[in-house]
């Protein structure tokens, strides 16, 4: 919400007022005919555009912050109940105005008073502004604390960031350092090993420890390869019995059909 927009549209209302008010007061029950017809619809306009005032500073009062919000609400309340007070006033018949709206009867009285009411809003109009500066300048100098205090943030989990990387660098040398000893380890137990089952076995145990992927498929790929020779070896033995059976019984056959 802007403070300056909802101070403008105050003092334009103000104005606007001072403007009905005067008529109502001073030129009307002056006027006859068609003339005071005349005055009275141009004043009746006006009314509507301060009615349409009032509510754009409501809604502009609507988006304060809540330390703001109740006290330009009660102006816009405040407003709203001299802009009904005259439109009664404008309603009643000729010789019963009574104005309440503050500083219109002194126009006849005194000339001036136009000019100190001019210096009186310019004066309060400066007022708010001063108000409104200190309130931002306020709100500019926590916005640079709260910055202040994040950047320190940051830099101090920046730091504890870098110490949390190098920590895992010596972790991960550590580890690397570890798996060679380990490596090394196996490769003695292995060769240190007797028989030739044996290192079989242990390089087995080796991969299942250091990489399982490749002990599943080398496990795999040695069952394959024993069935596939099982197989080529039924294969052939089935080869050599039908070459037997053919050379004991047909070939003798038919030699002897030839004898």
């Amino acid at each position: 919400m802007s403070s300056e927009k909802f101070e403008d549209l105050e003092d334009e209302l103000k104005t606007l007022q001072e403007d009905i008010s005067g008529k109502i007061t001073n030129k009307i029950p002056r006027l006859t005919g068609e003339l005071r017809k005349s005055t009275i619809r141009e004043v009746e306009k006006k009314i509507e555009d301060a009615k349409l005032i009032i509510e754009e500073m409501e809604e502009e009062a609507s988006f304060a912050p809540g330390a703001y919000r109740n006290s330009l609400m009660s102006k816009v309340r405040n407003h709203r109940r001299n802009l009904d007070q005259l439109r009664r006033d404008l309603a009643k018949p000729s010789g019963q105005v009574n104005v309440s709206f503050g500083r219109e009867e002194l126009f006849d009285s005194d000339p001036m008073a136009p000019q100190r009411n001019k210096v009186m809003r310019g004066t309060e109009t400066l007022n708010r502004a001063s108000e409104s500066i200190a309130r931002s300048t306020r709100v500019a100098v926590e916005t640079e604390q709260i910055g202040g205090e994040i950047i320190e943030e940051l830099g101090d989990q920046r730091e504890a960031l870098e110490r949390t990387r190098d920590r895992l660098k010596d972790v991960d040398q550590g580890l690397g350092k570890s798996k060679r000893i380990l490596n090394s380890m196996a490769i003695r137990l292995i060769f240190s090993c007797g028989s030739k089952q044996e290192i079989v076995q242990s390089l087995y145990v080796y991969m299942y420890v250091t990489d399982p992927k490749l002990f599943w498929f080398s496990f795999y790929f040695r069952i394959a390869t024993n069935k596939l020779i099982l197989l080529c070896i039924i294969l052939v033995e089935l080869a050599i019995l039908a070459a037997v059976v053919y050379l004991r019984f047909f070939k003798k056959s038919k030699s002897k059909k030839k004898s």
